[in-house]
C-alpha cells in the first residue's frame, strides 16, 4: 500500500512506510519541560501542522550529559553514503530490519526521541486516498522512536545531522487504515531509549519498540487540504 510523499522541494516517491507527515505544535518552553532538556528550542521554532520529509525539525539526544534538543533533517543519509539522497528514501526504518548493518550502529550508539503531536497516514480505497489525524489522547506531546547518523559533505565539509522514524506493524486502530505505523515510544521508556551508555542490547531496546495501545489513541478525517506540503495552518486539523 505505498503512498506519494511529496517534499519541500516537490521530489516526488512512492513509500509503502508509515509516516510521512506529522505534527509539532508546541509554545514557548514546551519541549523543555515536557523532555528535560537543558538547553532550549530555537527561538525561531514555530508550531508545524504538516512537517514532510527533508524539512528540518526539533529531537532530542542524549550524548551523555543529559538531554538536549538538536535540530536534524527528516530523511536518514548513513555516514557512508556518498552524497544526501538516500534522505528522500530513509525517512522511516522498519522494525524487522533494524539489526541490519545499514542501522545497527546508529540502534546502538545514536537514536533520539522525535517530539510530535500528531501524525497523519493516507487510508486506500480504490483509487482514493482519505487522509487522516492520528493522535494520543491523554498526551499533548509524545515522541517517536527514532536514530540518527551525520553525514559530511565531501565538496563542503558541511556536517549533516539526520533522522529516520522507527514503524512497526499497526495496532487495532490503524489496522483500518494502513498496514504500518510509527512505533510511539512510552513515557516510561524514553530515557532507556536516549541513552547509550546504560542500554546498548539489541535485545532491550527492541523490547521498547512496541505498538503503542490503540486504546490511548484517536483518529478522524481531514482534508485533502495536508495533501500539499505549502498547506501549513491550524484549521488543517479540522474533522471532516
Amino acid at each position: 500500500m505505498s503512498q506519494t510523499i511529496i517534499t519541500l522541494d516537490n521530489y516526488l516517491f512512492e513509500t509503502d512506510h508509515a509516516c510521512g507527515r506529522y505534527t509539532l505544535v508546541t509554545g514557548k518552553n514546551k519541549l523543555e519541560k515536557r523532555f528535560g532538556t537543558k538547553n532550549q528550542a530555537p527561538k525561531d521554532l514555530k508550531s508545524n501542522y504538516n512537517v514532510a520529509p527533508t524539512q528540518t525539525l526539533p529531537v532530542i539526544t542524549n550524548r551523555g550529559k543529559g538531554n538536549e534538543i538538536e535540530q536534524m533533517k527528516w530523511g536518514f543519509t548513513p555516514v557512508w553514503s556518498k552524497d544526501a539522497s538516500m534522505q528522500y528514501k530513509l525517512i522511516n526504518t522498519r522494525l524487522e530490519n533494524i539489526e541490519k548493518p545499514m542501522w545497527k550502529k546508529s540502534l546502538s550508539r545514536q537514536r533520539c526521541l522525535v517530539p510530535a503531536t500528531g501524525f497523519y497516514e493516507w487510508k486506500v480505497t480504490g483509487k482514493d486516498k482519505t487522509p487522516y489525524y492520528i493522535h494520543l489522547k491523554n498526551q499533548d506531546i509524545f515522541a517517536f522512536a527514532g536514530i540518527f547518523d551525520h553525514w559530511t559533505d565531501r565538496d563542503s565539509g558541511e556536517v549533516h545531522l539526520s533522522y529516520s522514524i522507527i514503524t512497526t506493524e499497526p495496532n487495532a486502530l490503524m489496522k483500518g487504515i494502513h498496514n504500518r505505523m510509527p512505533v510511539i515510544l512510552d513515557h516510561k521508556f524514553e530515557d532507556d531509549w536516549l541513552n547509550p551508555e546504560a542500554n546498548d542490547d539489541i535485545g532491550f531496546l527492541e523490547h521498547l519498540l512496541t505498538q503503542y495501545p490503540a486504546k490511548e489513541m484517536t483518529a478522524y478525517t481531514v482534508s485533502t487540504d495536508v495533501n500539499k506540503v505549502k498547506n501549513n495552518y491550524p484549521e488543517i486539523l479540522k474533522q471532516t
